[in-house]
């Protein structure tokens, strides 16, 4: 059976960068369409000495048929390390055949995609959290169905791995969901593809197949915003009448997260000690979060306090750990999205929703900088806090009404440009102090030239002030 693989051995002479402008000898590697590698020779070679038609040393002289009877070796060699890496399934890569003529190179493992779900499975084990590994779960789980599906052997070796294995894996995802009544959306699917590029990505690296095979396949998660409550929404959920101690239990957890920003993880994970009094009489929550373990530090509003002390751990009480009872995120939600139809609240409420009630309505849009924000809500980057900075209507508005308020006062720029007068008239101003401070001898000549040729200055004032200026900036 022909083989589908590619492999060359080339050699070239290049001039080396020393004193004597000397040549060497290298051996150039390809195969497959793996990037190129060149191994070095010989050094101290003559460039009259070679054959460039051919690629190879003249035969004058002894010297020269000994180095044509070493480059015949190498090539053999490096043909005989080839054939071994495709037989025993290894990385057939210029840069594995490179290693392994020079003893660098790993043993060859043939390692199966299964393989490397369950050891990738047992590494995370011990790094990841128990959430997410869940998740590792289940994308093997889908690896294993299409494996069995494709493949004669429910298996492929990493070796075999190209564009089309997880291209391939991305559309019986979508099309084949593991529960029949929730089938995984784009964005689910290209969440699995990701851990799926991050495990062979690691078995690369321990040299089980070529480093970013999979590379071609770009990953688009489509960022989907959260709904937020608005005040309205919020205030409805804190005062109607709820029918069970459970449902009152759920909004206290859920409006203690509006006023805080907690995630529902570490809500549940809430402990005694991580609240404190400052000299002032203020009361702190200071946690690390379970997704990160960065640290947030958050001053409680008088709503978050009142919730501690109706539904929070009485005090010297030692029946739990924790501040609120636990609760699990199924009645969490479902008891948020009975309370959600009972206010008349269209979106369905979760957990979630909590945290960016906080970061929106109750701090960004009351005017707290997302700089503070980033350190309350435990962001590591500050990029992460502006996925929340929605400013919402009310800002919005807020804002136009100041554009209002500047168009009654004629607080605004000239249909040519700016009113020369009111410009002027600043720089009489600031003149005598900041004039010598900040326009240079360059600036100060292009702003006379910009203001002179302005054909609305026209009044004697206004040539008078002129005049002032120029007088100033002597």
């Amino acid at each position: 059976m022909r083989s589908e693989n590619t492999f060359g051995v080339t050699f070239s002479i290049r001039q080396n960068k020393n004193k004597r402008k000397d040549y060497s000898v290298f051996a150039r590697i390809t195969c497959n369409n793996s990037p190129e590698r060149e191994i070095t020779i010989k050094g101290g070679f003559n460039s009259e000495d070679w054959d460039e038609a051919r690629r190879w040393p003249l035969q004058t002289t002894q010297e020269l048929k000994e180095l044509s009877t070493y480059l015949e070796k190498v090539k053999a060699k490096l043909t005989t390390i080839f054939q071994e890496l495709e037989l025993k399934e290894g990385v057939l890569s210029a840069e594995n055949i490179k290693n392994h003529y020079l003893g660098i190179g790993p043993d060859v493992q043939k390692v199966t995609m299964l393989q490397l779900c369950k050891i990738a499975y047992d590494k995370y084990k011990s790094e990841i959290k128990p959430g997410s590994l869940k998740n590792y779960g289940a994308t093997n789980r889908y690896l294993e169905r299409y494996c069995k599906q494709k493949y004669a052997a429910a298996d492929v070796p990493l070796r075999h791995l190209n564009f089309n294995f997880i291209d391939g894996l991305y559309t019986y995802i979508l099309q084949n969901p593991i529960k029949q009544n929730d089938p995984c959306n784009k964005n689910g699917a290209m969440k699995h593809m990701e851990r799926v590029k991050k495990m062979v990505s690691w078995a690369g690296k321990n040299g089980w197949c070529e480093k970013d095979v999979l590379s071609d396949f770009s990953i688009d998660i489509k960022r989907r915003e959260t709904e937020y409550l608005n005040w309205e929404q919020l205030q409805k959920i804190e005062t109607i009448k709820l029918n069970t101690p459970v449902q009152e239990l759920v909004r206290a957890i859920f409006v203690f997260c509006c006023y805080t920003g907690m995630a529902p993880v570490d809500v549940q994970n809430l402990r005694p000690s991580q609240l404190s009094t400052d000299i002032n009489g203020n009361v702190w929550m200071t946690y690390g979060r379970a997704k990160s373990e960065v640290p947030a530090w958050v001053p409680l509003l008088p709503k978050a306090k009142d919730i501690l002390e109706q539904f929070g751990l009485e005090s010297g009480a030692t029946y739990r750990k924790t501040v609120f009872a636990y609760v699990s995120n199924k009645v969490l939600n479902d008891n948020l999205k009975v309370i959600g139809l009972a206010c008349g609240i269209e979106k369905d409420l979760h957990a979630y929703m909590a945290r960016h009630t906080f970061a929106t309505t109750v701090t960004l849009q009351m005017g707290v900088p997302p700089e503070v924000l980033q350190i309350m809500m435990g962001h590591e980057k500050i990029e992460t806090t502006m996925i929340y900075a929605r400013v919402g209507n009310p800002l919005i508005l807020m804002y136009m009404q100041r554009v209002q308020q500047r168009i009654l006062k004629g607080d605004t720029i000239g249909t040519h440009g700016i009113d020369e007068q009111k410009f002027i008239a600043l720089l009489e101003q600031i003149a005598p102090n900041v004039l010598e401070k900040v326009f240079t001898t360059v600036l100060m000549p292009k702003l006379m030239e910009v203001v002179s040729n302005n054909n609305h200055i026209q009044s004697s004032s206004n040539s008078n002030s002129l005049q002032l200026l120029e007088e100033a900036c002597q």
